[in-house]
């Protein structure tokens, strides 16, 4: 496959910019180009999460209290990108509120590493976290934070485990200020 238009200039560009001595040719450009965006095992597994799920979302009603609420929701999911990204849409209740949230998940065949995006209708930013996979597990690890909107950003960690191609779970965990690490969410998934 050949490059052409946009992706041909960037690469004629970044090509250009770099010392004589280190100047690739025109078909290791080509060839670093073809590798980065392939789609390999990583994005098919993820996207082999695509359909529609229903989800039992559980979380504390306050950092630190036992009392624990459960709302339920809908999660449809679909590979984009001709099969590079797995897209979420999230509709339910959180807090007895109307909830809906977006989300991509991917891999980036040049950096090696997992990434997930999330937005939702309980704030105006956005989430952007990176992570791995554990084979052994079945689990994706994605760090990063979030904003609090008292505290403002809190370090954050999410582990998504695939029980079977029918059933998932996320759990979601949060460093608060002054405290440890505690898991302060949980979202079953389980395919319709």
């Amino acid at each position: 496959m050949r490059l052409t238009g946009l992706w041909a200039a960037a690469a004629a560009c970044v090509a250009l910019s770099l010392p004589a001595a280190a100047q690739p040719t025109e078909e290791e450009m080509m060839a670093a180009w073809e590798a980065a965006m392939a789609v390999g095992p990583q994005h098919e597994a993820l996207t082999a999460l695509a359909g529609s799920w229903a989800t039992t979302t559980t979380f504390a009603a306050m950092p630190g209290s036992d009392q624990m609420i459960t709302e339920h929701g809908t999660s449809e999911a679909v590979a984009a990108m001709d099969g590079r990204v797995l897209e979420e849409r999230f509709t339910g209740s959180m807090m007895g509120m109307p909830f809906s949230g977006e989300g991509r998940t991917g891999y980036d065949n040049v950096s090696g590493r997992y990434w997930t995006t999330w937005t939702d209708t309980m704030s105006t930013g956005l989430i952007v976290m990176y992570g791995d996979y554990d084979p052994a597990t079945a689990t994706y690890t994605f760090a990063g934070t979030s904003v609090d909107p008292l505290l403002g950003e809190i370090p954050t960690r999410i582990e998504r485990t695939i029980d079977g191609p029918d059933h998932a779970t996320s759990l979601f965990y949060f460093q608060y200020p002054g405290a440890e690490t505690t898991q302060m969410m949980e979202i079953v998934y389980e395919r319709q």
